[in-house]
């Protein structure tokens, strides 16, 4: 769908220089860190300092494209979907099921039950799903493959305000980046194109 289709319920901006850190700070042996309840686990550390000098990280380098989504338009799609289909508790009720499968038994449950920590229909229809169908229409302009690409997915929710939107990046361990090719279909006549 072109952008002018969205209208006003999108932005894009281009990110035409990226840097991203990756560093190990800890380990697990057999359960991986719940990012909802992260005391849940308990990560080995690295070393038996309280607080290390360092850590091994790898630092990249790279572009992005990121789209932010109107908030009005999406409080407006979030209620006509939770109102027309039953898709915000079956994407609950199988978020629980996924945490309760990967329970252990060698930790305590989370508080308020396996659903606690639910992100919202935001998360997995608004933000997730057009991130991928984006990602995958990016893929095949700029000449990346959909695996080089990365996603980080942005939601919020504050009272009643919405926020949600994505990052689309590559990211390369060489000095120079990438050429441009990711970051020029941000331009509003490349990015409608895709």
């Amino acid at each position: 769908m072109p952008a002018e289709a969205w209208g006003r319920s999108l932005e894009v901006r281009q990110v035409e220089r990226l840097g991203l850190v990756r560093a190990l700070v800890g380990f697990t042996r057999f359960d991986a860190p719940d990012p909802d309840e992260p005391d849940l686990v308990t990560v080995a550390p690295l070393t038996r300092a309280v607080k290390p000098e360092w850590v091994p990280a790898t630092e990249v380098r790279g572009e992005g494209i990121f789209v932010r989504l109107d908030p009005v338009a999406l409080v407006g799609w979030e209620e006509r979907v939770g109102q027309a289909f039953d898709v915000q508790r079956r994407h609950r009720e199988a978020y629980a099921q996924f945490r309760a499968d990967r329970y252990s038994g060698r930790y305590p449950m989370p508080v308020g039950g396996w659903a606690s920590g639910w992100p919202g229909l935001r998360y997995y229809l608004a933000s997730h799903s057009l991130s991928h169908i984006v990602l995958r229409a990016i893929a095949l302009e700029c000449g990346y493959s959909a695996a080089s690409l990365g996603e980080r997915i942005y939601t919020r929710y504050v009272q009643t305000v919405a926020g949600a939107g994505f990052l689309i990046y590559t990211a390369v361990p060489d000095a120079e980046g990438t050429l441009g090719g990711l970051v020029g279909l941000g331009e509003p006549a490349n990015f409608s194109r895709s």
